[in-house]
């Protein structure tokens, strides 16, 4: 976000978070790592970009099992989307290897920063968060 607020980022690789809450002026381009399931959950990840009467784009990255969806999407939005092309396994396989060097980039970035301190710390909690939960829902069984 931080990113974002200062300019040096225009692009927004998108899931179900980004469908909803996120106030972001400078978005360029949304990438649709998933395809929404719902339209309506489509059309708040695309309107990430062109807020505010800037231009924007949207790109959805969809496999054999998201045409349904896709279809779906674009008959109740009323407008057709343009296919940018198609790629072969080989193809596919490469731009993972990039993929996966960056994501281990940024891994070691945020343990630099410090940042993946923090996420163990807030996954510890969830975790004992659901353990305290499974306790309480045993107490009150055992109870009745």
């Amino acid at each position: 976000m931080n990113s974002f607020l200062r300019g040096g980022s225009n692009i927004l690789l998108a899931t179900d978070l980004g469908s909803r809450g996120l106030d972001i002026r400078a978005v360029e381009l949304v990438i649709n790592y998933d395809f929404p399931s719902d339209y309506k959950d489509y059309v708040h990840r695309a309107g990430r970009a062109a807020r505010g009467g800037n231009r924007g784009r949207c790109l959805s990255l969809i496999t054999q099992y998201d045409v349904d969806k896709l279809k779906d999407t674009e008959a109740k939005i009323g407008s057709e989307m343009e296919l940018y092309g198609e790629f072969k396994d080989d193809e596919i396989a490469k731009h993972m290897n990039k993929l996966d060097k960056l994501k281990r980039k940024l891994k070691i970035g945020l343990l630099i920063k410090g940042t993946d301190e923090k996420f163990n710390q807030m996954k510890e909690r969830k975790l004992a968060f659901q353990k305290s939960l499974k306790d309480s829902k045993a107490e009150a069984k055992n109870l009745s």
